[in-house]
């Protein structure tokens, strides 16, 4: 008896079957089904397929629940398009990248693609581009595995105005590709997930990580996030970030992170020109360095005690360089070199640095001042410090006895005064010299 060809399935869940036995289907491609489906029909995906195809909001596609574990067995070789207002969810299937991604969602529709229990193969070019503009255009990347197999690829790129999330999701990189996931804006958020490629954040994205792992596994190296952009609503929570010996973490902009460990054995494990608003970092390798341009201690407050971090926290370290300079009215100064180290432990600052005058054209008049402490002192309590400064070279009124350096509130000068043993009174008559270095160093509160 011959068996019969299916048109449609009638017996299972999935109206739409594709086969490549066109006598076990109702079609033999992926595009045929999504032509005859419409909204809330499921399409049943039981042998793998190559082609492109476009996706219809409300058709969803499957492979069999048994087949999306670990690596599906039925995959698709190419790019599914997204353009369409609605939500598709892809389940247990293994996307497959065809030399072209092999997710796109664009236009300006509002579209969700929902990724969950598949297996993502970047094999030969980034698998998602994320462009839609749609302000509430999403995709979620729930329970999935995947991986990024060659160099110069990787996960995805998005400029789109929605969010993109992982969610208990692992994507391995046996291609040791250091290529950045971009995000210019919208939202990425990462949640108890583990991610072994960088991502860069840029213009008005906002990321979001919890509960996860980024890390470059060994011995591929790379700073495994790059924050930058306008947006200060960023964070990493409860998570763990390594990088070989690259930086771990590059800030440009604003970025919080709070009870993290951070693998690094470069000089620095976190740098870049930006804010680090530090909640509880500890460092597991041999760098411990914070060298950002600010940094500052977010305030905790556990079982009802507070804590500013600055006083309490030793979380609240960080070393960097400033620029020290001489002020004064009127005083008109150049500079061979200018070099300043900071270690800052809490609210107490230990500060060193060095100027090589090149010329005073003007020796100005009255209060001598050095100017670029890296942080503003106390702002209540006056003269915390403990500083001093060579006299080689320095022209000093007859009879100095003493030369004082005293650090006020709420500033980030020193005030260097000469004390006259014949007035027991404080001079500011203390001349800088052409051609001269200066070195001085000690301590300060904030």
């Amino acid at each position: 008896m011959a068996q019969q060809i299916l048109s449609t399935n009638t017996f299972l869940a999935s109206t739409w079957i594709v086969n490549s036995n066109a006598t076990k289907g109702t079609h033999t491609t992926l595009a045929g089904a999504m032509t005859s489906a419409s909204s809330g029909d499921t399409i049943l995906l039981e042998t793998s397929v190559t082609e492109n195809v476009t996706l219809t909001p409300g058709v969803n596609i499957t492979g069999y629940a048994g087949a999306g574990i670990g690596t599906p067995n039925v995959s698709i070789t190419g790019t599914l398009t997204m353009t369409g207002a609605g939500s598709v969810t892809i389940s247990n299937v293994q996307l497959i990248t065809n030399s072209a991604n092999f997710l796109v969602v664009s236009g300006s529709a509002n579209s969700f693609v929902n990724l969950f229990n598949s297996y993502l193969n970047s094999l030969n070019n980034t698998g998602i581009n994320f462009t839609s503009s749609g302000a509430t255009s999403q995709i979620n990347i729930y329970y999935c595995q995947g991986n990024i197999g060659t160099t110069g690829i990787t996960c995805f790129t998005s400029s789109a105005a929605g969010n993109i999330v992982f969610y208990g999701t692992e994507i391995d990189n046996t291609g040791q590709s250091t290529t950045n996931s971009t995000i210019s804006s919208g939202l990425i958020s990462i949640q108890f997930s583990k991610l072994i490629f960088p991502i860069t954040t840029s213009s008005t994205a906002v990321i979001q990580v919890n509960n996860s792992l980024l890390i470059a596994q060994p011995p591929t190296n790379m700073t495994i996030l790059t924050h930058g952009g306008s947006n200060s609503n960023c964070s990493v929570f409860n998570s763990q970030l390594a990088s070989g010996s690259s930086s771990c973490v590059s800030i440009g902009s604003t970025l919080t992170m709070g009870n993290c460990i951070v693998n690094s054995t470069n000089t620095n494990a976190i740098s870049g020109a930006g804010t680090l608003i530090n909640a509880g970092i500890s460092f597991v390798n041999t760098s411990y360095k914070i060298n950002t341009t600010t940094q500052t201690v977010a305030q905790l407050d556990v079982g009802g005690i507070s804590f500013d971090g600055g006083t309490n926290l030793l979380s609240a370290y960080s070393t960097g360089t400033w620029t020290p300079a001489f002020a004064r009215t009127s005083l008109s100064t150049t500079y061979t070199e200018q070099v300043g180290l900071y270690e800052k432990i809490g609210t107490h600052v230990m500060v060193s640095g060095y100027c090589q005058v090149n010329a005073v054209s003007n020796a100005g008049s009255g209060n001598l001042t050095m100017t670029g402490l890296p942080f503003t002192s106390n702002a209540t309590t006056a003269y915390l410090s403990a500083l001093a400064m060579g006299r080689t070279n320095i022209t000093y009124p007859a009879t100095t006895t003493t030369v004082t350096l005293e650090v006020g509130t709420n500033t980030t000068s020193v005030a260097i005064y000469a004390n006259v043993s014949t007035t027991g009174a404080t001079s500011q008559a203390i001349v800088l010299s052409n051609s001269t270095g200066y070195s001085f160093g000690g301590i300060y509160s904030t």
